[in-house]
């Protein structure tokens, strides 16, 4: 009888030090998972920003359009030429810069995506771990009450 308690009893240690082991896992794994919401908010916020900062950068592409001139009313000549060309010039570069922002937005939300599954991902491994402890300090409690 000695010996089966005395095995129990190393049993229900052992299975404690692995309970222990899947805590402190899923403890490490929790704090990872807080870093990596914080990096979500943050991108997020960036989001949200460059989407407002998007939009409006649109609504200034349609103004400057209505600014060209083509009716024979306002400039005539080489002055609405030169006119014309200028707002054409303003709308180069905010076509280049909208364009350069927009492919920003698509790698960033990609990224935010990314970081979202990675969090979904190590909350199912936390969750997990932590019953997997609770399964084996149950049976540890068992084994080291024999």
């Amino acid at each position: 009888m000695d010996r089966e308690k005395i095995a129990a009893h190393a049993r229900g240690q052992n299975m404690r030090t692995q309970a222990l082991q899947k805590q402190s896992a899923a403890r490490v794994l929790s704090g990872k998972q807080i870093a990596i919401e914080h990096k979500i908010e943050r991108l997020e916020k960036a989001l949200s920003s460059l989407s407002k900062d998007l939009n409006h950068a649109d609504t200034w592409k349609n103004e400057l359009l209505k600014l060209k001139t083509k009716g024979t009313s306002g400039f005539h000549g080489s002055r609405r030429d030169k006119a014309n060309d200028n707002v054409d010039q303003a709308i180069d570069k905010l076509n280049s810069w909208l364009d350069a922002h927009k492919e920003n937005k698509e790698v960033m939300t990609k990224k935010l995506r990314e970081l979202q599954d990675q969090s979904q991902n190590m909350h199912s491994k936390v969750l997990a771990l932590n019953n997997e402890a609770t399964v084996l300090f149950s049976s540890a409690a068992y084994f080291l009450n024999m």
